[in-house]
């Protein structure tokens, strides 16, 4: 606020109407000296307060204000920028995190318990304005925004918008200044111009008309007993100006001591709206850029950085990232690396702060060594809240292994589990004696950094066993490796023969994928090799006839097909490949669930005719063709297998002209014998016999044969399922491949749903 602005607030009635304190301080003064006739020095003392400017005092007052605490530095930016521009109010929890007590077997079962809890939520403005008078312990995670609340709350004071004078008070600043605390008050006040401020300071505080903002008492340095002669401080100057409002912010786990007379609040992480407000204003100079994040951070595939963004510092980082390139690295390990930089290390580096370290003798390698051991531990029991305990004992059973020379020989496990939550915010109480970490990203990063750094290569033969592959839990884990390596050739290697293994023991299902590849082989260029092999695999899934119509089978067939369709999207050159236009082609396997005639099962068939749009078939003609004589074949085991004379009547045209079409279009040749036959079947007004159709079809399938296609491959349930995990191991391969450094990517690509060697084949 400018200081022409000021002016008229500082000489309004109300806290900032200091002239009122004058007369109180005067007659102090002479009650101090002494009620008879005023000796010269008191004369002085009053004729030197009886100068004082006091609209000007408070003006100066404002504009030091405005100026110290009118911005805020930005990890990773050079130049501080506008607080005001920038802060997002805050949300405060009426209760903190560790005070909530539940069964951590419940948590396991229903992790939602934590964010559904009845704590209430209100403004921190708002709390801040109706506790007037009261004291309040802040506490919150590194990162999240405690310092830049209370020097908002400071400006919003000298904007009327709070009825207080703020003094902010940087405890760490006041603990490394040697003074004690009311000297140290003084002191911000000396720009006033006051003869004396020490009265005016008493008299302002005694009155109630002051909110004391203690920032920081995490970052007092416990050498020479400082935090607690701190808090000694503190306490002694809350009860002895018990109307002076006073707010202390702290980071979780960092202190035991007990304030009396404080409530303890903690502030939330930023919800939905939040993350969108802050985002709104980062972005306010260009609101298409404002757009183009909230598009990109709300796709699915982002939806691990978006539980970043409920950290106000990791939000920043965020948001520095996507201004810079209008997209987030498609190595989401980057990011994540970068907001464990900050946490580890940055965020008290730019701040000059250096922590009392239980596990002083760690450097920031063995932090990273010790948190990923407890990943990596965690994570493969399966467990995302761990006791505290339990975690307590992973730490001491690592720092154990280091030389001694890096730490003490006493060990206190749960002490060092309290520093690192308090100093890093990686671990986190999330409920009384129950710890996370903090997010579960940060879980699944930790965990690929131990399988990287694990020289023996049991921990990525493990990674990449078929079981893990196959399982959504571990799917983060994987990627996150495959980008951390400095060289992946070994993990693809290793992928690759876990996708061998799947479909090793089923020869009809290597017969099945063999087939598809010399299918590609032979009528896609080598662009399109990949893409075929799903292309024709695919086909096989939907126009494999299921004679018996089996529930369990056919359920089987839908789901093998929603993998393809997913494996699809993943490959880069053939995203149209399985787009939405086929959407609905999972509709006619759910249609097999309910039909009992031919008839039905033609209107399912019928929905698949999206298939035509596919962009291999459009761009490539034997592609194309091999399409329409898979539905050909289709309609004629259709038939074959029909029961009802009704429905054979309505599918016999229809195959007819199915049949004369593609003679046409494609100038495919069917021989003479089959066009004969059709006619003579079309021409005779008695139904079809069905031993004579059967026959027909059959030489039908022959002719398709020789072109590669009309296979009858009757696959089972268990056979269709084993296609499914193939299908969807593949796709996670490629993902991988996308984010990897490799020796020969092309080679690796290639091998994307290629079939194990048999000793005979189709």
């Amino acid at each position: 606020m400018p200081i022409e602005q000021l002016i008229p607030l500082a000489g309004s009635a109300g806290v900032w109407a200091w002239s009122k304190y004058g007369e109180d301080i005067i007659q102090s003064l002479v009650t101090k000296l002494g009620s008879k006739a005023l000796n010269k020095t008191t004369e002085t003392a009053k004729a030197a307060w009886e100068r004082v400017e006091w609209q000007s005092a408070a003006n100066k007052y404002l504009s030091k204000i405005q100026k110290l605490y009118g911005t805020i530095r930005v990890l990773g930016m050079p130049e501080p920028i506008s607080l005001e521009g920038i802060f997002t109010d805050v949300l405060i929890l009426d209760r903190p995190t560790a005070y909530r007590r539940y069964d951590i077997k419940e948590l396991h079962e229903d992790p939602r318990q934590l964010e559904q809890d009845a704590v209430a939520r209100m403004s921190g403005l708002s709390l801040v304005k109706q506790s007037v008078n009261g004291k309040l312990f802040i506490l919150g995670k590194p990162g999240a925004g405690k310092t830049t609340f209370l020097k908002y709350i400071a400006l919003q004071a000298t904007e009327g918008k709070l009825d207080k004078v703020p003094i902010f008070i940087s405890l760490k600043e006041w603990a490394d200044s040697g003074l004690t605390l009311k000297p140290f008050i003084v002191k911000q006040f000396e720009i006033c111009d006051f003869p004396d401020a020490l009265p005016f300071v008493e008299r302002m505080l005694d009155k109630g008309d002051a909110v004391v903002l203690f920032d920081g008492l995490d970052e007092v340095n416990q050498e020479e007993d400082r935090r607690s002669k701190t808090i000694t401080e503190i306490r002694d100057f809350s009860n002895q100006y018990y109307k002076a409002q006073c707010l202390i912010t702290c980071r979780i786990a960092a202190t035991d001591y007990t304030f009396e007379h404080f409530t303890y609040v903690e502030l939330a992480d930023f919800n939905d709206e939040q993350i969108r407000t802050f985002a709104s204003k980062w972005f306010k100079d260009d609101p298409w850029k404002y757009e183009m994040f909230e598009k990109e951070i709300s796709k699915p595939e982002n939806n691990r950085l978006y539980e970043l963004a409920s950290v106000p510092i990791l939000l920043t980082l965020l948001c520095l990232s996507f201004d810079e390139t209008l997209e987030f690295p498609q190595r989401r390990v980057e990011v994540y690396e970068e907001a464990v930089d900050a946490l580890l290390k940055k965020w008290d580096a730019s701040r000059s702060i250096k922590r009392d370290e239980i596990y002083r003798g760690l450097t920031h390698n063995r932090k990273r060594q010790m948190l990923a051991r407890v990943a990596a531990i965690t994570f493969q029991e399966d467990k995302y809240f761990v006791p505290q305990g339990e975690l307590a004992r992973h730490i001491v059973n690592y720092l154990r292994q280091l030389p001694s020379t890096e730490l003490s020989d006493d060990i206190d496990g749960e002490a060092v589990l309290k520093a690192v939550e308090a100093q890093h915010g990686i671990l986190s109480e999330r409920a009384h004696r129950i710890y996370s970490f903090s997010h579960l990203t940060f879980q699944e990063y930790f965990a690929a950094k131990q399988v990287v750094d694990d020289a023996s290569g049991n921990a990525l033969r493990r990674l990449l066993s078929a079981e893990t592959l196959l399982s959504d839990r571990w799917r983060e884990v994987i990627l996150m490796t495959a980008s951390l390596l400095d060289n992946a050739d070994e993990f693809f290697s290793q992928f690759q023969n876990s996708i061998i293994g799947l479909m090793i023991d089923d020869p009809h299902v290597i017969e099945l994928f063999t087939w598809a590849d010399r299918k590609a082989q032979a009528v896609g260029t080598p662009e399109e090799i990949i893409e075929g092999r799903l292309y024709y695999l695919s086909l096989a899934l939907i126009f494999d006839t299921d004679r018996s119509l089996n529930r369990e089978r056919a359920r089987s067939c839908q789901l093998a097909y929603v993998h393809a369709e997913e494996l699809g999207r993943t490959i880069k050159s053939g995203v149209d490949l399985f787009d939405n236009r086929l959407t609905s082609l999972p509709l006619t396997i759910n249609q097999h669930l309910a039909v009992n005639t031919a008839l039905e099962l033609d209107r399912a068939f019928d929905l698949s005719v999206a298939l035509k749009r596919v962009d291999l078939s459009l761009t490539n003609p034997r592609f194309a063709l091999d399409l329409q004589l898979s539905k050909l074949q289709f309609l004629a085991d259709l038939l074959r297998y029909s029961v009802e004379e009704n429905s054979r009547r309505v599918l016999t045209p229809k195959f007819t002209t199915y049949f004369m079409d593609i003679r046409e279009v494609h100038r495919f040749d069917f021989g003479s014998k089959l066009e004969e036959t059709l006619k003579r079947f079309t021409s005779s007004e008695t139904n079809i016999m069905r031993p004579a159709w059967a026959k027909f079809v059959d030489d039908l399938r022959d002719v398709l044969k020789q072109e590669g296609i009309g296979y009858e491959w009757n696959l089972k349930k268990h056979q269709i399922e084993v296609i499914s995990r193939v299908f969807r191991a593949s796709g996670l391969m490629y993902d991988c491949l996308q984010l990897a450094a490799v020796t020969n990517r092309k080679a690796i690509a290639d091998g994307l749903l290629f079939p194990p060697k048999l000793s005979a084949s189709i």
